[in-house]
């Protein structure tokens, strides 16, 4: 199972993606580091960053960076996303490339996706074995999704759904905002927004898992994910915000 993975496979948002996003909530610079527990029992650490803007195949991207410092424990039961690069069109934040290594116990595993946006294609590669398959307009990948998320007007009792590829299949995600709720974490008290996420295989109408994930963005014009909640085999993996760095919102 793969902890970081399932913290950002969770959830997500509309249809189709809009044509341009004008304004957004975060911008080059911005560090969101969170403390993780297992069941309660301390698990390690992660971070999220936008570490800048990269050029994709000709397309200007922000790129972004997920890093994560498990634990023994953790580290020793599951195989854990140490390291994700993921690119995103800077104006539509639609997916253009990610790449992933994971480590455990000196081992690294790597994959990567390569998006055709013409196309409507990802070509795929996960141990040396590369396939090639067909999405549709609109796809999001598992790592960008918390960013594009916060650039909704997110509102109770909403519903919506998403293709999202991940580990070379399309799952349909659907999300429903849940209410607000006033939490606090390590970094703080916050007013948020609670959403809750599932997941179901492309072609089924059956979801997977029992409880899905929920996750807590602060009740603004930011949306900063300040709480993340995922069941996993055996209990609860949570992510609970410590600290942010270069906050703030861009115009493109």
């Amino acid at each position: 199972m793969e902890i970081i993975s399932k913290f950002f496979l969770l959830l997500f948002m509309l249809t189709l993606l809009p044509s341009n996003v004008s304004a957004l909530p975060f911008n080059v610079g911005e560090r969101l580091e969170f403390n993780l527990t297992w069941s309660g029992i301390k698990a390690g650490t992660t971070v999220m960053e936008i570490s800048g803007i990269s050029d994709v195949g000709g397309r200007e991207a922000l790129h972004m960076v997920s890093r994560s410092n498990p634990s023994k424990i953790v580290s020793a039961l599951y195989d854990v996303n140490n390291w994700t690069d993921f690119y995103v069109d800077a104006k539509t934040l639609a997916p253009l490339k990610y790449e992933v290594v994971q480590q455990k116990k000196g081992r690294k595993k790597n994959k990567s996706a390569i998006f055709d946006l013409e196309r409507n294609e990802v070509e795929f590669t996960k141990g040396g074995n590369k396939k090639v398959v067909k999405v549709s307009d609109g796809i999001i990948d598992p790592f960008s999704l918390i960013y594009y998320l916060r650039t909704l007007d997110l509102k109770p009792e909403v519903e919506i759904e998403l293709d999202t590829f991940a580990n070379g299949k399309i799952y349909i995600t659907v999300v429903k905002v849940v209410g607000r709720e006033k939490i606090r974490v390590g970094g703080g008290s916050f007013e948020t927004i609670k959403v809750h996420t599932r997941s179901r295989d492309k072609g089924s109408e059956e979801l997977r898992g029992k409880e899905g994930t929920y996750i807590w963005f602060t009740d603004d014009q930011y949306k900063i994910p300040v709480k993340i909640m995922a069941k996993i085999k055996v209990g609860y993996i949570t992510a609970e915000l410590d600290k942010v760095e270069g906050g703030g919102g861009s115009k493109r």
